[in-house]
């Protein structure tokens, strides 16, 4: 719609009746309202650097000081192992390298105190175990685990901490038999950081088939949610206690890749791609409780972070004639302020793994994935960096504007939502004390503007009513 950004000043008789009719015309038009120097000017997605990196793929990324960590698999002359790089956060510089020593995969990590946890799968025993490593922070490896819960195979996905524990989840396939060749079953653990012993195991089969963890994420009151693809058709969410005991679940159909993460008032979302071809997937905001509060199926992410009042999800979209990388960021409503193509130098096909994390620092959040180029037939790693900016809130201090002693004060106190980024310019034409709360928004919402306009239109109503009672 077009922008109204010039005001003719009516006769005193009509001017209050032409405001409150512009007020109520903004309150019931389209909601879609833009102010292009207010969403042009800024970039609130903004990509630092970009890593088109070795033969292999990504999974996974977590950050500590300057350095941002990398994990996944590469392609050595001795076969497939997993890899960890360490990069410098602002410049992507490739600061360190570990290579396993062994055939492996790795998948996720997680920085607790002075240490890296990184997880994955190697063959030692024959079969695929889950293998657990405590590194320093300049990849100095302290301690490493072997948990074969079966010989039949088994593979960690993810790992998180409640700053105490560490809890690992993914699946082994105990389960699987000559009638369902294809079953899994969901098993996580509770790992006592200092030594790596298990402390506890937790096991969930809802299907004859593949039943994996692909999420963990810890509450704000301490809760363990599991995001949990049943089947490949279905999602599922099972809360847990600390001592990996069940309190709760609820089952998500056509989510069948879902990942998890909180707002700090414990409110959950969680974001699901579409599995196998099928139809399905989004974006949900669940209740402490299990209940859906609000749902948006156009955003079917694979990865998902909150940070600083936003969304950010990780998402593959059709751009030019290929699929993509796509940063999205959304509001804790669902609503998408923007979208940010990462790979859009880069002409071939580009994936996310749903397992493993995006981590953020700083207001810069790293996303880690992979090309598959045609024409050599190979997986390559892509690392991204991206800038934000935050929810910011802010207080402006009380300004009294001296009055002439003739003439009588009036205060107005007003609570405004303004969508600038961080200074507010005023001139004030009439003798009163303004108290002002701003929230600076990067960008500027649909229903935040039109707040905006009728709380402008209201205060310029008070203002005339002020004069024309002055003048009588």
């Amino acid at each position: 719609m077009n922008r109204l950004n010039e005001y003719t000043f009516p006769t005193k008789r009509t001017f209050l009746t032409s405001l409150l009719i512009l007020a109520l015309t903004i309150l019931l038009s389209n909601p879609s309202i833009h102010i292009l120097s207010a969403q042009q000017a800024q970039n609130k997605l903004e990509l630092i650097w970009a890593v088109t990196g070795r033969e292999g793929w990504t999974r996974s990324t977590c950050t500590s000081g300057l350095a941002v960590y990398i994990v996944g698999t590469s392609r050595e002359p001795t076969g497939w192992v997993g890899t960890i790089e360490a990069r410098d956060i602002n410049t992507g510089e490739l600061l360190r390298v570990w290579k396993s020593p062994a055939t492996a995969e790795f998948t996720d990590c997680i920085v607790m105190g002075d240490y890296l946890y990184v997880v994955g799968v190697d063959n030692f025993p024959g079969n695929w175990e889950w293998y657990i490593l405590k590194f320093t922070l300049d990849l100095n490896l302290v301690e490493e685990k072997h948990y074969n819960p079966t010989s039949k195979g088994a593979k960690p996905l993810v790992v998180n901490t409640d700053g105490k524990y560490l809890y690992i989840g993914g699946f082994d396939n105990s389960t699987k038999n000559v009638y369902y060749p294809d079953d899994s079953q969901c098993h996580v653990i509770k790992m006592d950081p200092d030594d790596l012993s298990v402390l506890k195991s937790y096991t969930l089969n809802p299907s004859n088939y593949l039943d994996y963890v692909l999420s963990i994420a810890i509450s704000p009151v301490g809760e363990i949610w599991l995001a949990i693809a049943e089947s490949d058709y279905a999602g599922m969410i099972i809360i847990l206690n600390q001592d990996l005991t069940q309190t709760g679940s609820t089952k998500i159909d056509n989510f069948a890749r879902p990942t998890i993460t909180f707002d700090e008032s414990g409110y959950a979302y969680i974001t699901s791609s579409q599995a196998g071809g099928y139809t399905g997937g989004g974006l949900l905001k669940l209740s402490p409780d299990l209940k859906i509060i609000k749902s948006n199926k156009m955003v079917k992410g694979d990865k998902i972070i909150y940070h600083g009042g936003y969304l950010y999800i990780a998402v593959e979209y059709y751009v030019s004639d290929y699929r993509r990388h796509v940063l999205v960021q959304a509001t804790k409503d669902l609503d998408i302020i923007e979208t940010l193509v990462l790979s859009s130098n880069v002409d071939t096909d580009a994936y996310f793994f749903s397992s493993g994390k995006m981590d953020v620092v700083d207001d810069k959040i790293f996303v880690p994935g992979y090309y598959y180029f045609y024409d050599t037939r190979t997986y390559r790693w892509a690392i991204y960096s991206i800038k934000t900016t935050p929810l910011i809130t802010t207080t402006t201090p009380t300004t009294t504007i001296a009055t002439p002693t003739t003439s009588p004060t009036t205060t107005v106190t007003i609570t405004v939502t303004i969508p600038v980024t961080t200074t507010v310019t005023k001139t004030e034409t009439s003798t009163r004390t303004i108290t002002e709360t701003q929230v600076v928004h990067v960008q500027a919402t649909d229903y935040m503007l039109r707040g905006v306009i009728v709380a402008v239109a209201i205060m310029i109503i008070a203002i005339v009513a002020l004069l024309i009672k002055l003048r009588k």
